[in-house]
């Protein structure tokens, strides 16, 4: 379907997206989808001291207009900008990332966007920035129901005055992150999204972390660690070995342009890198 809204044409190139675009569930779903196989999963910026704008211009000049991707913030940001200008009724949340914590483990500040998305089938929750365990579909906003889609099963449930995302391993459900239904203004993930870019107890400050997911495979990186995955196949995992292979995966599997500084950032990868990688880390990175 045409649009006269230049900001949303250049989105729909971006993600190669041709389809319907109308204020329905199906739509939903593909530009979901379409938009997790393009836009990349990535924190260069951060990971070069450089901390990422939210504006809307800064975001299309980097995620649309330059071939990049970007975290949770950005990436939810965009997407929301997007489907509000489509005409769907959207809710920015903020989330709790409880991944490989203890049950029993101080609480975490909030420290991820998400978003509610109000469709014809009950709201839906939509998070293309969770790093690690990208959703590549929407998630009906009702407890307990294992839920499928390209990474696996989700769920969302329950708890007191809260929900949690919730994703299926082999050794059972494990929660990613919590969230309240309290809506946000796209201005109250500034001061979120300058912690996460600059401190110094913030993942992504000392460490590299990529993912894109396609309906085929699914490529994550974390540091030098290099993962691919295919339905019905075992994981493919491997270190990096230098900074051709560096840029050959960046350029490659993650779809980043050339023009990145990839000698820099190589040299800054392997000066952070000291030892074997927590591999522990690499399924569920992102907050």
């Amino acid at each position: 379907m045409p649009t006269s809204d230049p900001f949303i044409r250049s989105y729909l190139d971006r993600i190669a997206y041709a389809g319907p675009i109308d204020v329905s569930l199906a739509t939903l779903r593909a530009l979901n989808l379409a938009h997790a196989a393009t836009i990349p999963f990535e924190n260069i910026s951060s990971f070069m001291g450089i901390p990422p704008r939210l504006d809307l211009p800064s975001l299309q000049a980097k995620l649309i207009d330059g071939g990049r991707g970007g975290y949770c913030f950005e990436q939810n940001t965009l997407l929301y900008a997007v489907l509000t200008r489509l005409g769907f009724c959207v809710t920015p949340l903020a989330g709790r990332v409880v991944w490989m914590q203890p049950p029993d483990g101080p609480p975490t500040p909030r420290s991820h966007m998400l978003l509610r998305v109000e469709t014809e089938d009950g709201p839906h929750i939509v998070d293309v920035g969770f790093g690690g365990h990208i959703m590549t579909a929407p998630l009906r906003l009702a407890s307990g129901g294992s839920q499928r889609s390209l990474t696996g099963s989700q769920r969302i449930v329950e708890g007191v005055g809260q929900y949690a995302v919730e994703v299926e391993l082999p050794r059972g459900w494990r929660p990613t992150y919590r969230f309240t239904l309290a809506p946000h203004l796209p201005v109250d993930f500034e001061p979120l999204n300058w912690f996460a870019a600059t401190h110094e107890s913030s993942l992504f400050v000392t460490n590299l972390l990529l993912e894109r997911v396609t309906p085929a495979v699914r490529f994550s990186l974390f540091n030098d660690v290099f993962t691919i995955r295919r339905k019905g196949q075992p994981p493919g995992t491997r270190r990096i070995r230098d900074q051709a292979d560096f840029t050959r995966a960046l350029t490659g599997a993650f779809n980043l342009p050339a023009t990145l500084p990839f000698g820099t950032m190589f040299e800054r990868l392997a000066k952070g890198v000291d030892g074997p990688t927590d591999h522990s880390k690499t399924n569920g990175e992102e907050p």
